[in-house]
């Protein structure tokens, strides 16, 4: 769809993560037009904003995977029990390209609006990009989570130094050479470089998450989690 266009559809979807792309998928099994806008440059949710060292599934990568074609379940391969951030990116571009979903899915596109015509029973829906859709049902597929919120802390507008939030995480490496982490609650600390000789290997492995310690390879079942999780030494800053 370029730019300023108007069309009418069944179902306008509102995100690409997994929840948006299957719900694109279903709405074709249906018989029912769709389009989908995604406010990133990729499809993905969650798994393309969230880029951070150390991002993972906190569930079995099994568990999180699509059920609804055998086939798919058959030919993907995980590689770790808990996938990390990278891998759950690339199955999901899979999903788009084994089903062809791209071609409804309009990406670096932010819905504005979203009204409701009692009389015509109909939605109409308006881009930043200048579409106008016409739609019978809209579906939010943005996640519960999808907005980033900056914490509070007193001074952080006037802040001078470089800081970042992981689910806004830059797309290009980022280079902390020569930084010190002000505290070692968060658990990608232990994945950058920099920071591993301030922490301590035994400190990081205590506060990250079963998870991010590898717990185990799923295909052999074993298990290499050998630190106790101590709440009170992870809040040391």
């Amino acid at each position: 769809m370029a730019d300023g266009v108007y069309s009418e559809v069944d179902v306008v979807v509102v995100g690409a993560g997994f929840g948006g792309m299957y719900m694109l998928h279903r709405l074709r099994g249906l018989g029912m037009t769709a389009k989908v806008f995604e406010a990133g440059s990729g499809v993905g949710g969650t798994w393309f904003w969230n880029r951070y060292p150390g991002a993972r599934v906190d569930i079995q990568s099994l568990e999180y995977s699509f059920s609804f074609d055998e086939k798919l379940e058959r030919e993907w391969r995980w590689s770790e029990r808990y996938a990390p951030q990278a891998e759950l990116l690339d199955y999901a571009n899979h999903v788009a390209d084994r089903y062809d979903l791209r071609r409804d899915i309009q990406l670096d596109t932010r819905v504005n609006a979203a009204h409701f015509d009692e009389t015509a029973n109909r939605w109409t829906v308006t881009t930043d990009r200048g579409d106008t859709v016409s739609a019978r049902h809209v579906v939010m597929a943005t996640g519960c989570l999808s907005i980033p919120q900056a914490p509070k802390f007193p001074g952080l507008e006037s802040f001078k130094g470089k800081w970042y939030h992981t689910g806004q995480w830059p797309h290009e490496k980022v280079d902390f050479t020569g930084d010190k982490p002000g505290c070692a609650l968060l658990r990608f600390l232990g994945r950058l470089e920099p920071f591993k000789a301030d922490i301590g290997t035994g400190e990081v492995d205590r506060l990250l998450t079963l998870a991010a310690l590898g717990f185990g390879n799923w295909r052999s079942g074993r298990h290499v989690f050998t630190h106790s999780l101590n709440s009170s030494s992870a809040l040391e800053c």
